[in-house]
């Protein structure tokens, strides 16, 4: 389910909870640490590559 809400969030959205998601991680709480390994297992990292990838040919396409 959350890979499903995921993926209609915006770019900007989806870096965003990817970030919270990955400082969590590193909280000391073993119980924190695998809901949240478990919550980024369930991501679709490949739409935040994506917005990614267009975000870098958009600088390309603008210093050309």
């Amino acid at each position: 389910m959350l890979s499903f809400i995921y993926y209609f969030f915006l770019c900007v959205e989806q870096e965003l909870l990817f970030r919270e998601l990955v400082i969590l991680f590193r909280n000391a709480n073993g119980d924190i640490q695998n809901a949240t390994r478990e919550a980024l297992m369930r991501l679709n990292v490949c739409s935040l590559l994506i917005c990614i990838l267009k975000f870098f040919s958009s600088l390309l396409v603008d210093c050309s």
